[in-house]
């Protein structure tokens, strides 16, 4: 009996210390390098200052998302005054990084966002006779932390069942809009929502996670289309 009680209490003891408070950051695969600082000259300042809106409606609008979420999808959107949306290809402006994260799901975990030129963006979507160029990304903070019934958790039998965890979700999702000919950008949007769940079961955490990021991504694009829509009728 007392060997069972040690043999419990270690495993307990190792079940308790996996409970402990985990953060994860899910960032974007990629983001857009912009302007090396060390090439920019008092020209360049003059002619982004100098820089103008072109916008004209109806316009063809490339799209083009750094994160591998459903962002994009969530976001866009159609109307009389959007000739054509046209999704530029990752392949073309990532290479053969690619397919380096092609079978990955969902967000890099802790990987290094890769630089993508904003230039670059620019050049496919005129070569698509493009207008205006959208650019969106996201990311996810994940956090779980146990609660006070973790002390519960030596009780073999009742420790898998245990809503002994608190989850914090934090989303964020950024749009910008910028002009395909001289890169004059027409507005930045910034969203971000955090979602908690108290007491939640450990073996329900990943299906929970599943279904509330789902429900943060289709709120940030509700949002950006609302953003949207109000842009392309002005």
């Amino acid at each position: 009996m007392k060997k069972i009680l040690i043999i419990n209490g270690i495993i307990a003891l190792i079940f308790i210390t996996g409970c402990a408070t985990h953060k994860m950051v899910y960032s974007p695969m990629s983001t857009y390098s912009g302007v090396d600082s060390r090439d920019i000259n008092d020209e360049d300042i003059l002619k982004a200052f100098q820089a103008a809106p072109q916008k004209k409606l109806p316009a063809t609008v490339a799209w083009y998302s750094l994160s591998v979420d459903s962002i994009l999808s969530n976001s866009k959107i159609s109307n009389k005054n959007i000739i054509i949306n046209y999704d530029i290809p990752q392949l073309l402006i990532e290479g053969e990084n690619y397919y380096k994260g092609y079978y990955r799901k969902g967000y890099y975990y802790y990987g290094e966002p890769r630089k993508i030129s904003l230039k670059q963006l620019r050049y496919f979507a005129a070569k698509a006779k493009c207008d205006i160029l959208i650019l969106v990304s996201s990311s996810l903070h994940e956090e779980v932390n146990p609660n006070w019934m973790v002390a519960f958790a030596p009780l073999l039998i009742t420790m898998a069942f245990l809503p002994m965890d608190d989850l914090k979700l934090t989303y964020e999702a950024q749009c910008f809009i910028f002009d395909v000919r001289n890169g004059y950008m027409y507005k930045h949007m910034k969203f971000k929502e955090i979602k908690e769940r108290k007491r939640v079961i450990p073996l329900e955490m990943g299906k929970i996670i599943d279904k509330e990021t789902k429900l943060l991504i289709k709120n940030a694009g509700l949002k950006i289309k609302n953003e949207l829509k109000a842009f392309f009728i002005n």
